[in-house]
């Protein structure tokens, strides 16, 4: 097929300036998974959890550490699920309408692995991957018309890709264009994520003690309210997460809490309450390393979200019983980890590790893949 920036500018007959193919991709990899969460409209001194204990709560029962020896035939998870993409500025575009716009790229990815319970071996189960290209439509950039006849031109090509329009509805002077097109293909990626949700929930995988972890946050903001019960099973461990949050009645930051607070492995917090988009989740924060053998105050900590989804979850939160059992069952997982090939590895749990390694091996490699335009 022809590269894609010559079949964008014979469609469409738009202005292209070719770039070297600049990565757009967060460099920092402790950048916050919870970054859609908006500090302005958590409510302090809200729990998601009914009674919980003294601050802060131990899931161990006093012993030194249950996770040495763990049986992972009783853990709650037996899927795991990680989305991961790859992006490049590979042009800019100037419009009819004197607009100076980003063209990105990029191959976008999930995969959901599963541990056999009997012989803890891990297989991928499945991963859905696409190469993606990124358009301004609407009135600032390429007309209906022809984004949809080079949508048919991109499917059809050797090496199909799929056509993402960003800033349809306009281009707020509050964002970037560049942040926008970012932001659409990361849904792009979500709705490959959600993908996997559906088919494990359509062919019963996914039960109350064959739980997902999924890497990250469980905002699947692209979820219908209808097929919120996709995520009953499911949680989401985040490495990395907001450290200025506020849920505590006395003003003081979550870092700040953390760090005075969860010192031994298995101290947890109380799970707060905080509302996105309509939906009420469950968020606590469990060490599952000692302080001792990270280099940093907040290493060894996991935030935990899950989706209140039952009239009784949604007013009085989760019973500490579930909260902690979920806990027990994170703890279980830090056996093995990727010490010395990721530097994330005191937060990291050793299936998301896996899916994410699978994944990135699977990527074409970005010479060979800038090549295409």
């Amino acid at each position: 097929m022809a590269r894609v920036l010559n079949e964008i500018k014979e469609t469409t007959g738009v202005r292209l300036y070719p770039v070297r193919g600049v990565c757009v991709d967060s460099d920092d990899p402790h950048s916050p998974q919870d970054s859609r969460v908006e500090p302005g409209k958590i409510k302090r001194g809200m729990l998601a959890e009914r009674d919980p204990g003294p601050f802060p709560i131990s899931v161990t029962s006093g012993e030194p550490d249950p996770t040495r020896g763990y049986d992972r035939k009783r853990s709650l998870f037996e899927y795991f699920l990680d989305g991961t993409r790859r992006t490049f500025l590979v042009a800019e575009l100037a419009t009819s309408s004197m607009r100076y716009l980003p063209v990105l790229a990029g191959q976008i990815s999930a995969a959901v692995v599963n541990r056999a319970r009997d012989t803890g071996r891990i297989h991928v189960s499945r991963h859905d991957a696409a190469s993606v290209v990124a358009l301004p439509g609407g009135g600032i950039g390429i007309n209906q018309g022809d984004l949809d006849e080079l949508r048919d031109k991109l499917r059809a090509g050797t090496r199909p890709f799929e056509l993402i329009v960003y800033g349809e509805k306009g281009i707020p002077d509050s964002k970037k264009p560049m942040d926008l097109a970012i932001a659409k293909i990361n849904d792009a990626m979500q709705q490959l994520e959600i993908r996997a949700l559906e088919d494990l929930t359509n062919r019963n995988l996914t039960t109350a003690s064959s739980m997902l972890v999924v890497d990250g946050s469980v905002q699947f903001t692209r979820i219908p309210l209808e097929n919120r019960s996709w995520l009953r099973n499911v949680v989401g461990v985040s490495k990395t997460f907001q450290t200025n949050l506020v849920f505590t009645k006395d003003k003081r930051e979550i870092g700040a809490v953390l760090v005075e607070t969860l010192r031994s492995v298995g101290d947890r917090t109380p799970a707060f309450r905080y509302e996105f988009r309509n939906n009420a989740y469950a968020a606590w924060y469990l060490r599952i390393r000692d302080r001792k053998q990270t280099d940093m105050p907040l290493s060894g900590i996991v935030k935990l979200e899950r989706l209140l989804l039952t009239e009784e979850e949604f007013d009085f939160g989760l019973t500490s019983d579930v909260i902690n059992n979920i806990s027990l069952s994170i703890l279980g997982e830090r056996y093995v980890t990727p010490f010395g090939k990721d530097d994330r590895w005191p937060n990291h749990l050793y299936p998301i590790y896996l899916a994410e390694r699978y994944q990135r091996g699977q990527l074409m490699g970005e010479a060979q893949f800038l090549r295409l335009f």
